[in-house]
């Protein structure tokens, strides 16, 4: 803590020997900086990175070189606590003048100098980084990469694009089984027809032939056409270690009508499951119970051209047909009658032909029977009236004859 020179009793040669010891002090301590600053420069970048705990004590005894307090002996200022006592003879001015001057330049060259050194250590680092950056041997961060670090990033990024290209190619293949998919997802990779060799004989495809057999079907030994038949068995075919009996029936009915209607020109809408790796019981339009097809509802769908096939009559728990608003044409196949279990039949408004009554009669379980609209020719029969279970009968707009 500073402290002040009693000068109650100091006469003229007291002050003059302390103003000379201050000096000799001052003389000192500018000498020793001198020499400090002759000395070499500091270390480059590099020696600070091998020793780290160098440019912390460098830093550091700069610190303690700057004059404190406690090194600098002279009066108090006149604005500090307390008044000085006043002498008991005169002091000259420039007596006091001497002894503050030294001090306040030691204080004010001390920090100048530090301002020098933390300059020159500045320039000092930017040079060493800048020949450590041109330096091959040195790895500075945040500089430019070499050339050769360059190319092999990109042959890495160009590596990792050709690796992901194959995986999901291989990805792709896997999953569409050469085939393609619907706009739900669903798998309809399954071979057809036309992707098999000219004479391609049944018994060379899996299953083909041991599925004909359950069906009770006539075939060729060759697949020498894609008639439905042979496309509805290649379909179901390569699903039939997967499926039940009975399931394997219903997609055989369904997709033969599918096929024979023109069924891959139908809307999604219509279409939506068809023939695909789902359980036939959701596809579109169709209704089931116990694993078994009860219902068919397709409706106001004007792609939906053709004949109605014989393979109907195979849906034996068959309740519901309705097929109303299309563009069929033909006749109704006469193993209608074989569909024990039909309540409901609405074929209206369609280009149907031929004569269907004496079919349709023998159905005396049909509750429903809508024909309206179609060119049905014919007389209507006597064994209408054996049909006791029927509550709903529209025959309008045909051509039949006779009278109920």
């Amino acid at each position: 803590m500073p402290f002040r020179i009693e000068r109650r009793t100091t006469g003229k040669a007291s002050l003059a020997a302390i103003d000379a010891s201050q000096r000799r002090e001052s003389t000192q301590q500018q000498r020793q900086e001198d020499e400090q600053q002759e000395q070499p420069p500091s270390a480059g970048v590099a020696d600070l990175i091998e020793s780290p705990g160098a440019f912390a004590i460098s830093r550091r005894a700069n610190r303690e070189r700057r004059p404190s307090n406690d090194d600098l002996q002279w009066p108090l200022p006149e604005d500090s606590e307390g008044e000085p006592d006043q002498p008991d003879h005169e002091v000259e001015a420039p007596m006091e003048a001497d002894v503050s001057t030294p001090s306040r330049r030691s204080r004010s060259s001390g920090h100048d100098e530090e301002s020098e050194r933390v300059s020159t250590l500045d320039i000092s680092e930017r040079s060493d980084e800048a020949q450590m950056g041109s330096n091959p041997g040195y790895v500075v961060l945040g500089t430019s990469k070499s050339p050769r670090q360059k190319w092999l990033l990109i042959a890495f990024v160009a590596a990792l694009v050709l690796f992901g290209g194959i995986v999901i190619g291989l990805a792709v293949a896997l999953t569409t089984r050469g085939g393609s998919s619907d706009e739900s997802g669903n798998s309809t990779g399954y071979l057809s027809c036309a992707d098999l060799e000219p004479l391609t004989m049944s018994e060379d495809i899996e299953n083909f032939d041991a599925l004909a057999d359950e069906l009770d079907l006539d075939t060729s030994p060759s697949i020498t056409s894609c008639t439905p038949i042979n496309e509805a068995l290649l379909f179901v075919a390569q699903d039939y270690p997967r499926i039940t009996e009975s399931s394997r029936l219903n997609r055989f009915v369904l997709s033969i009508l599918f096929v024979s209607n023109h069924g891959p020109n139908w809307e999604e809408s219509h279409s939506s499951g068809w023939m695909t790796s789902i359980s036939e019981c959701d596809w579109t339009g169709v209704s089931c119970r116990d694993g078994e097809v009860t219902g068919i509802r397709m409706n106001n769908n004007a792609e939906f051209t053709g004949q109605l096939p014989s393979e109907l009559g195979m849906l034996k728990s068959l309740e519901v047909l309705e097929m109303r608003e299309n563009d069929l044409s033909g006749t109704i196949p006469a193993t209608f009658n074989r569909m024990s279990n039909l309540v409901q039949l609405n074929l209206e408004n369609n280009r149907l032909t031929g004569t269907p009554l004496p079919v349709l009669a023998g159905l005396t379980w049909l509750e429903m029977l809508r024909i309206s609209f179609n060119q049905f020719t014919g007389t209507i029969p006597n064994e209408v009236v054996f049909m006791t279970s029927l509550t709903i009968l529209n025959t309008a707009s045909n051509d039949f004859t006779g009278e109920l």
